[in-house]
């Protein structure tokens, strides 16, 4: 009722509240081809910032089905586990909340695709002690840290795709990227519950941390537009 009832708040917010003034549809003319994707210069770093978002995706969502399991466990199933962990899911939230503003204009004054790095690198830094914690309370703090690192990643390949994407084709890149989120929205779980049951909880930070790995290398293997 609560999820509903929100959405409704959504959609006449949008409706009344929301309005596009500068949109011009494409109309095919003998003076003006319709720019194909395979036509675009810069088409390696829009694939590059799709798989980037994949990746991050499936990093970050592997963890999502074990993670009341795990604090249950950390709790040794005593106490208030449900309400653990609530605070455990919102407390990156509140990182996001309060950083990603700060992250937005770092980004302005260093580069993009600098943050990009460096919360990639951190998220590794975050995940990898996760693995290890011995109670809640490292768990949560570590969330929190967590949370930070998110408050940039994904604004970040926002960014660095506008930046590279002509405005004539921006609706079906940002369209194809939000298909590759919902990509790793997919796979994330499954394959966090996979490897939980392969190799248990631990074996899952492990994982992920594995994805963010290759999601520095990755981000080091081209460079993006930041004019």
């Amino acid at each position: 009722m609560l999820t509903s009832f929100l959405l409704i708040v959504v959609f006449f917010t949008n409706l009344f509240g929301v309005y596009e003034t500068n949109h011009r549809p494409w109309r095919k003319s003998s003076s003006q081809q319709r720019v194909r994707f395979n036509d675009l210069q810069k088409k390696k770093i829009i694939v590059n910032l799709y798989l980037i978002t994949l990746l991050i995706q499936i990093g970050n969502n592997s963890i999502s089905p074990i993670q009341p399991l795990y604090v249950a466990q950390l709790m040794n199933n005593t106490g208030n586990v449900n309400l653990m962990n609530g605070v455990a899911n919102s407390v990156p939230g509140v990182a996001c909340l309060v950083m990603s503003s700060y992250f937005g204009k770092l980004g302005d004054r260093i580069g993009t695709e600098r943050i990009l790095k460096m919360c990639l690198l951190a998220t590794i830094c975050f995940l990898l002690p996760m693995a290890y914690v011995t109670n809640i309370w490292q768990l949560l703090i570590l969330q929190l840290l967590i949370g930070l690192s998110d408050a940039a990643l994904m604004p970040a390949v926002s960014i660095l795709l506008a930046k590279n994407t002509p405005i004539s084709m921006s609706s079906s890149i940002f369209g194809n990227n939000q298909s590759f989120q919902s990509a790793g929205i997919v796979i994330g779980p499954f394959l966090g519950s996979f490897i939980a049951n392969l190799f248990g909880y631990r074996g899952v930070f492990l994982v992920a941390v594995l994805i963010f790995c290759v999601l520095v290398v990755i981000s080091k293997t081209l460079r993006y537009q930041e004019a």
